[in-house]
């Protein structure tokens, strides 16, 4: 009985020359599933703050855990927290706190200074592994500015057109008063990172406003982004824009349950809809074997979901959406010819876990695992003579 886990079921399949006993293969998966973990280890770091908003003059409460680590609790002893700007990913304070049996908690103070806008925490030990932190856990908070000496605003002129060269960004700056901001000075740039462009300056014009022209050629697709800073008489103001691009291809994958389409196999197949900029989709779809029609299909507005199939090799098998975010026929995965597959009805149980395997015609061994990530719970042999049989776990 195992609950509240997320278990993988996997078949594994042995040629007959191959003599393994059954704690052959048990060490045997151990030690793959080990060397699986151990590549793609994830943090174990977790850190709870007491809130995602804040103003300037305010402290952030946390409490910080290790969680899961096979490592001794007493290698960590400093936890480190920095705040960090999304503009410029500039490093604005930085403060170390005492790890203890796995567990730091403390505060840290916003100043006055810091300007209103978008930001991160950035925690990690003392732990370092390959010249970088072993450890990390990332926090997006915002902060704004109790009092505002200025009110700024960024608007795009003529977002709809993308077959111009260039795009253009109207900036405003009012007073308390709604009065125009003279003068200001203007830092602005595009993208951030590797993708980051140069920085370029301007001032307001009497009116207050500034139209900033971008190449749009200059614009990166993965950091299409405009990080503008207001600078009047000292008092600062941060504030971003996402810039069009053109728009890239929606993209739809299919996940077939047990990972293929077996030959005359019943099978769930989920599948995903999103944007070129991978925004979820929620559409309908006909499905096709050959020029029939044999479903309907859907997906939430996740852009998720799922339908039944028993397909059969030499029939071709996509479904053909008509909608305003996308058109056209998408195939099915190739479907395979003898394969064990498995299907769960409910993978959601309370203690008895039922599986269905079913196409087994195969003369070598055949075992079913019970795995979660790196920790492999059991393996056993199941009967290879059955073409459909339910396994209770």
């Amino acid at each position: 009985m195992f609950k509240n886990y997320f278990l993988f079921l996997a078949i594994f399949i042995l040629g007959h020359s191959l003599a393994y006993s059954q704690s052959r293969i048990m060490d045997t998966l151990n030690e793959k599933l080990n060397n699986y973990g151990a590549s793609k280890s994830q943090t174990s770091l977790f850190i709870h703050y007491d809130k995602n908003v804040y103003t300037n003059h305010e402290f952030v409460w946390f409490t910080g855990y290790l969680l899961n680590h096979d490592e001794e609790l007493s290698d960590y002893h400093t936890l480190s927290i920095a705040l960090v700007r999304n503009e410029n990913r500039q490093i604005l304070l930085e403060n170390k706190f005492v790890i203890k049996n796995g567990i730091s908690s403390g505060c840290i103070f916003l100043q006055d200074s810091l300007t209103a806008g978008n930001y991160h925490l950035v925690a990690f030990t003392n732990r370092i592994a390959n010249n970088l932190p072993e450890d990390v856990f990332l926090q997006p908070i915002t902060i704004k500015n109790v009092f505002s000496e200025f009110s700024t605003s960024l608007t795009l002129l003529d977002s709809t057109n993308l077959f111009s060269d260039t795009v253009k960004v109207l900036l405003k700056a009012r007073t308390p008063d709604l009065l125009p901001l003279e003068g200001a000075h203007v830092n602005y740039i595009v993208g951030t990172g590797t993708d980051m462009g140069k920085e370029s300056k301007l001032v307001l014009n009497k009116s207050g406003e500034a139209i900033i022209s971008i190449k749009r050629s200059s614009i990166p697709e993965m950091n299409n982004i405009i990080y503008v800073q207001v600078n009047s008489k000292g008092i600062i103001k941060d504030l971003s824009l996402t810039l069009p691009i053109k728009k890239k291809d929606p993209t739809i994958r299919f996940y077939p349950e047990g990972g293929n389409l077996i030959n005359e196999t019943p099978c769930n197949v989920g599948w995903e809809v999103k944007t070129g900029e991978g925004n979820p989709v929620s559409i309908s779809a006909l499905l096709y074997e050959g020029n029939q029609i044999i479903d309907t299909i859907y997906t939430s507005a996740y852009g998720m979901g799922k339908f039944k199939l028993v397909p059969e090799i030499g029939k071709n098998y996509f479904i053909k959406v008509n909608s305003e975010y996308i058109n056209g026929d998408f195939p099915l995965p190739v479907i395979q010819d003898i394969s064990p597959g498995l299907s769960i009805e409910n993978a959601v149980v309370a203690d008895t876990l039922i599986v269905k395997l079913q196409n087994v015609s195969t003369s070598n061994k055949l075992y079913l695992i019970i795995h979660r990530f790196n920790q492999l719970f059991q393996a056993f042999e199941v009967n290879k003579n059955i073409s459909s049989q339910e396994l209770k776990i």
